[in-house]
């Protein structure tokens, strides 16, 4: 599996959509592929790190009217760079990293996944994760999203 920095990922990678490296990691901007550790909330949402993809800007789906598989950098790019004022690759992670700070609210919107938790930072903005589980591995959670939002409704269930 490919591991980027923030400094590898060009405006082309970001607009050409591979599928052969949406799974591919950025690390932060330190240099490690965790952005952090999610606590354990309960047994449907274990301890573990949170990373980044390259991920993938998603599909139109004209029967629900709206985008779908959409996630990680690429996504956050394509759908949510101006609102956050991000004019490269590294500006978004540092969003990410602004919001992902201990003491973070942990919010579970029980309208949409109960996988997907959403990170809230007041003060900057909110990331959306997601609950992976691989077959022999450990539990981690991967940024599907991350926008300007500063609230949203939902249960507090821990914080960072």
């Amino acid at each position: 599996m490919s591991i980027f920095t923030p400094n590898d990922v060009s405006i082309e990678m970001l607009n050409i959509d591979k599928k052969t490296q949406q799974n591919a990691k950025v690390t932060n901007s330190n240099g490690s592929v965790s952005f952090g550790l999610m606590p354990n909330l309960n047994n449907n949402l274990p301890q573990g790190e949170v990373i980044l993809k390259l991920g993938y800007k998603g599909f139109y789906n004209p029967r629900e009217k709206e985008s779908k598989g959409a996630f990680g950098l690429r996504h956050i790019w394509d759908k949510h760079r101006a609102e956050i004022n991000a004019k490269s690759a590294s500006d978004i992670i540092l969003f990410i990293e602004e919001v992902m700070i201990p003491g973070a609210d942990i919010i579970i919107d029980k309208k949409k996944s109960l996988e997907k938790p959403l990170i809230v930072e007041s003060s900057t903005g909110m990331v959306i994760v997601a609950l992976k589980r691989p077959l022999g591995e450990d539990a981690y959670y991967h940024v599907v999203t991350a926008y300007d939002r500063k609230s949203h409704p939902g249960i507090l269930v821990g914080n960072l």
